[in-house]
């Protein structure tokens, strides 16, 4: 009995360990069976306790896992909903510019009604491009003939500037360069010192010899 209780209060590491305490305890039979039940049921407890506390730690870090997925695929749609969301304001904010462009180059060629308005059937007035573009193919055909003093200039009509070739209402000098008035806002300036060199510039792109038509 003395050798089950000083058996009872050594540490068990394993079965094994048991098992040879008991033996070099002179212990008999009976006291190994029972010392081998304790220490089978210890080691069933203790393993028992082990898988627990794993099977926690997985499922606490399953759980961890998916909300960590959730988070970053919440993320993921809110930013691409956010650039979506602007793409769109940006193609709408970009086709009113559009048009807004469209309509000052209807404006500047001439392409309105009698009235500035509408004549109600839409029927559009070409007469004040002329000639920029019903005598001639292109703008830039016209600016070539302009810069060869082919085209009579009249202020009744639209003004092509050699210097930007757009149509617009007409160049006036501003601190010693050129500017272009367009409605509202100023085209392109030259300052004096470049104004030949603009001037010859546009001469090259409308020669064939360099740039041929297509």
């Amino acid at each position: 009995m003395q050798s089950e209780v000083r058996v009872a209060n050594v540490s068990l590491q394993s079965l094994e360990s048991a098992i040879a305490e008991t033996v070099r305890s002179g212990a008999n039979s009976e006291e190994i069976r029972r010392v081998v039940e304790a220490a089978t049921l210890r080691f069933h407890d203790n393993h028992k306790k082990t898988r627990t506390f794993h099977s926690a730690s997985r499922y606490l870090f399953n759980r961890v896992h998916l909300f960590g997925l959730l988070c970053c695929a919440l993320v993921v749609f809110l930013i691409a909903f956010t650039v979506s969301f602007r793409a769109q304001q940006i193609s709408q904010r970009n086709q009113v510019e559009l048009k807004d462009v469209w309509e000052n180059i209807n404006v500047l060629m001439g392409i309105t009604t009698d009235d500035g308005v509408g004549d109600g059937d839409g029927e559009k007035d070409n007469h004040a491009a002329e000639p920029a573009v019903s005598q001639y193919a292109s703008a830039a055909n016209y600016l070539a003939r302009f810069l060869a003093n082919d085209v009579p200039a009249t202020r009744s009509k639209p003004t092509i500037c050699p210097l930007d070739a757009f149509f617009h209402d007409e160049c006036q000098e501003r601190d010693g360069g050129t500017v272009c008035i367009f409605p509202g806002a100023i085209l392109k300036r030259i300052d004096a010192e470049n104004w030949e060199s603009e001037i010859n510039g546009f001469r090259v792109l409308n020669d064939t010899r360099y740039f041929p038509e297509l």
